[in-house]
């Protein structure tokens, strides 16, 4: 017949207080464990064999820590252990101390392999049986320490996943906004830039025409600083134009047979005017003879762009040098001044697009910040490099190397 007995020190305390549940055959030993463990504060529930104490331990969710005798009638102690570590464990909270009167190296080991959490020997030590159960008492509020933290890990990582989640929908959203915004500043600059394109080809060639037959010497001036203005809003166009086209990969390479030396005073012809009018000499007596295969008009805007910049940054009396060579590397061009020169932060702005290195209103140099830049993907586009090397105080280099075959 099977005998379940429960003592309890405080019966006003919750089902959710640790209990501890003692399995053993002899109620003398169960008397003996419950007064050591309820003497400590510990609530203690007895089963005289292995089916009552299962049957506990399925029905007491409050029971946490099992002591269970090895030896007894029916199922022992390791038999017990393992049915609870297989079958009720996976979903509770629950330490194991077996207790034997023949204790052994075999023994011992056995009661490890079942997930005995310590191995009592009888007849028990207080002192040993108080410190076995606080110290599964200990591990068992670990181990709830334990889901509860991993509990609120999975519900912030949850919260963070979805918030996550719900950022990058949003930059999706914002991305798309800003393709499309894009390509519409796209297009507007192209459509602005061909409506502008068209009248300044208009005063510009209008004042070509008209400038031979004016006497006027004051008429004269009028004319030429609005020739001088139509030419240089043209410039500005265009370079819209070519910066959309190389920002939406349209712009295309035109390749041919070119002479270096042509194509470098092709650009410095442009210049000279502007060069003669700040009083720096543009020399150009350190190029050979060279002909490569590349796209004539690009490179002679990247040449262009370039001496534009070093005239507006030497000073009067400076000299701006521009030397062309090939190398292992390709064809090599430096453009040099010893001008004002750029710190490392200035580098960085100038070649950035629509920035320039003094962006006030109020800066001495006009333009709208894409020289450099235009220049330098122009470069890239034949596969080569624009690097800069300045200092302020010493004067520019910039150095374009285009690789040729």
């Amino acid at each position: 017949m099977t005998k379940v007995t429960e003592k309890t020190l405080d019966a006003e305390k919750t089902e959710d207080d640790i209990q501890i549940l003692i399995i053993d055959d002899e109620p003398e030993i169960c008397q003996e464990i419950s007064e050591y463990l309820e003497f400590e504060g510990f609530r203690c529930v007895v089963a005289m064999d292995g089916k009552s104490g299962l049957e506990l331990v399925n029905s007491k969710t409050s029971i946490s820590v099992v002591l269970t005798d090895i030896r007894m009638p029916g199922m022992n102690g390791l038999e017990i252990c393992k049915i609870i570590r297989e079958e009720i464990s996976s979903e509770r909270d629950l330490a194991l101390l077996v207790m034997t009167g023949h204790a052994g190296l075999r023994e011992a080991m056995e009661a490890l392999k079942v997930g005995a959490l310590d191995f009592l020997t009888k007849p028990l030590s207080p002192e040993l049986l108080v410190h076995a159960v606080k110290r599964a008492d200990q591990h068992i509020k670990a181990q709830r320490l334990e889901r509860d933290f991993n509990r609120k890990l999975k519900a912030k990582v949850e919260e963070m996943t979805n918030d996550l989640q719900q950022k990058a929908r949003d930059l999706e959203k914002y991305n798309s906004a800003l393709a499309i915004s894009n390509q519409v500043k796209d297009e507007f600059l192209t459509m602005i830039s061909h409506e502008l394109r068209t009248p300044l080809t208009v005063i510009v060639g209008l004042c070509g025409i008209i400038e031979p037959v004016i006497e006027d010497p004051q008429q004269k001036e009028f004319l030429r600083k609005i020739g001088e203005a139509g030419w240089r809003l043209t410039g500005m166009v265009n370079s819209m134009i070519d910066m959309v086209a190389v920002e939406t990969k349209t712009l295309k390479l035109s390749i041919s047979d070119v002479d270096v030396s042509e194509l470098v005073e092709q650009a410095v012809s442009a210049y000279k005017g502007k060069a003669k009018q700040a009083r720096v000499t543009i020399d150009t007596s350190t190029i050979s003879v060279i002909s490569v295969k590349l796209d004539r008009l690009k490179i002679s805007q990247s040449i262009g762009r370039l001496i534009d910049n070093a005239i507006n940054f030497s000073l009067a009396g400076g000299m701006v040098q521009v030397f062309a060579q090939q190398t292992d590397d390709g064809l090599t061009i430096l453009v040099q001044d010893d001008g004002v020169g750029m710190s490392e932060l200035d580098i960085t702005k100038a070649l950035e697009p629509l920035r320039q290195v003094d962006g006030s209103l109020t800066r001495e140099h006009g333009g709208i910040g894409i020289g450099l830049f235009l220049a330098k993907m122009f470069v890239e586009l034949h596969g080569g490099s624009l690097s800069i090397r300045s200092k302020p105080g010493n004067g520019t280099t910039i150095i374009l190397i285009i690789p040729v075959k």
